[in-house]
């Protein structure tokens, strides 16, 4: 679907809001139990962050889960995006 968020915005909202924790990838990958090389890629766009990863994340960064998801302009649309992520 052409209006679904692209990977590079889910990117860029993930690297913004650890940045802003004052967080490194690697103090992400330890609180999260995964690697630092998935962190990278999740904020490269080189893989895509599943859904079920999203809340997990979110809450080592201290944001709500809709900070890592760019807006859309039919929810609709956002509940399609979450679903298939």
């Amino acid at each position: 679907m052409g209006d679904q968020p692209q990977q590079s915005d889910v990117s860029s909202l993930i690297r913004q809001a650890r940045k802003a924790a004052g967080l490194s990838q690697a103090d992400v990958a330890s609180r999260l139990g995964v690697t630092q090389t998935c962190i990278s890629y999740w904020e490269s766009g080189q893989r895509s962050i599943h859904a079920c990863d999203l809340p997990r994340l979110a809450g080592v960064l201290g944001v709500e889960t809709a900070a890592l998801v760019p807006p859309a302009e039919d929810p609709a649309l956002a509940w399609e995006v979450w679903l298939n992520a």
